[in-house]
């Protein structure tokens, strides 16, 4: 394993992972590369990608958590801010197996036609209605339909076809 590549293929799930415990985009990116940083240290501990990328998740999380409860101690101070923890623990297990899932679907985005993939992102990832596609993009509206029908019945195939190879 190299760095550049671990690093090429975690950071974005990582700074999604942290956007969504934090709500703060930027602190999230710095965080993450402070956890990267700390693997880096640490990287010829690793013997396998997956307890390096357990490492990168709890590192990140726990980055997080000692960001918030900063957070929240300079809030207690100004105006009594209570923190539940219990529900960020569970958000924090769901946001991890979103990223997952997210950083999934977008490789199988990127195995698309570029029209078909371009339409599925600005339909779904960018919420911009049919219509707008359609002007933006310069094709009729019966073209983006068929785009983005085509597109969601690929990757739908493509997901229930390695489905059935798991099992």
């Amino acid at each position: 394993m190299e760095f550049e590549i671990i690093h090429k293929k975690y950071f974005r799930r990582l700074v999604y992972f942290a956007d969504k415990i934090l709500n703060d985009s930027e602190q999230a990116k710095d965080i993450v590369s402070e956890s990267l940083i700390k693997l880096w240290q640490r990287f010829e501990n690793f013997d396998d990608e997956k307890s390096l990328k357990r490492f990168m998740y709890l590192t990140v999380r726990n980055d997080c958590f000692n960001y918030l409860k900063h957070e929240k101690r300079l809030c207690d101070k100004q105006n009594g801010f209570n923190y539940v923890s219990d529900k960020l623990e569970m958000d924090v297990t769901y946001h991890m197996m979103k990223s997952e899932l997210l950083a999934e679907i977008t490789k199988e985005i990127d195995q698309l036609p570029q029209a078909e993939a371009s339409v599925f992102r600005l339909f779904y990832f960018e919420d911009i209605d049919t219509n707008a596609i359609a002007v933006k993009l310069g094709v009729s509206v019966q073209t983006v339909r068929n785009q983005k029908a085509k597109a969601v019945n690929t990757l739908r195939y493509n997901f229930l076809k390695s489905k059935q190879q798991c099992h």
